[in-house]
């Protein structure tokens, strides 16, 4: 009985990992096109397949071109944490802290911007991890709508005091870089701290340079005709963009989309290609 339990329990953990690895190529093969390189089907034993340089994005892929795509797009409420249960983005205890440092490229958010940054900082536009595939200057850099959300009562962005211990750092959400950032919505300091008059304070600003001193980004924004990716493409026009190029990716030929079916048993999982 016991090998039985043991051989049935190994059975199920192959099944499930079999599961996780179809569910991860999910992701993977929703975006390869069609002139990817692809293993020669007509030999029983398969076939190596040939290398091929692609481009992906919207734009040119030199990075000593300005980028020309948008890098995050949020349809609704965007978290830099997460949210507690029965959150509204009004009390102290709304959202749990991320360790998460900084954020590279355009972002457009139809929703409100929440954080609680457990580093004490949060970097936005040019970041010293990332790729430094950036915008063009001047552009905005991050979009805060406050439209498209379910946090009716709460600020269009706001953001909240790091909760991990002997981290006192004071500061928002910085912009870093020759960059804007637009909030359709009231100016917001970090929670618990309505008092403090320092930039660094706000929920959301602009870093300093040199002789340069930290600023405010535009709050009470209402324009938003004027905000827009490096192709035109405006805040409010872009989720027709993402709705209409995942549908033609889907659709295109080359491009698989796998659905899973739901077994009485994890070792009959299987998918079907559409």
């Amino acid at each position: 009985m016991v090998s039985a339990r043991a051989f049935s329990h190994a059975r199920s953990l192959t099944a499930a990992a079999v599961a996780v690895a179809m569910m991860a190529s999910v992701a993977v093969t929703a975006f390869i096109p069609t002139y990817s390189a692809n293993a020669d089907q007509s030999k029983d034993d398969g076939a190596f397949a040939t290398s091929n340089t692609i481009h992906m994005g919207d734009g040119s892929t030199d990075v000593n071109e300005a980028d020309t795509g948008l890098a995050t797009y949020v349809g609704r409420d965007f978290y830099v944490g997460a949210p507690t249960d029965g959150e509204t983005g009004t009390a102290d205890g709304s959202i749990h802290g991320s360790w998460a440092a900084e954020m590279e490229g355009q972002t457009f958010i139809l929703g409100k911007y929440m954080q609680r940054a457990q580093k004490g900082f949060f970097t936005i536009g040019t970041v010293a991890f990332g790729a430094q595939y950036k915008p063009a200057a001047g552009s905005t850099i991050i979009a805060v709508e406050g439209t498209n959300t379910n946090l009716s009562g709460a600020s269009t962005a706001q953001a909240w005091k790091s909760s991990a211990s002997g981290i006192d750092t004071t500061q928002g959400a910085g912009i870093s870089g020759n960059y804007q950032g637009v909030v359709g919505g009231n100016k917001t300091t970090l929670w618990g701290m309505p008092s403090c008059s320092k930039v660094t304070c706000s929920s959301l600003y602009k870093y300093g340079s040199g002789t340069t001193p930290d600023s405010d980004v535009t709050w009470n924004y209402a324009d938003w005709s004027n905000v827009k990716d490096g192709q035109g493409n405006t805040i409010d026009s872009f989720g027709n963009k993402f709705k209409s190029n995942s549908k033609a990716a889907v659709n295109s030929e080359g491009y698989w989309r796998r659905r899973v079916w739901r077994c009485s048993s994890a070792a009959e999982l299987r998918t079907q290609e559409v």
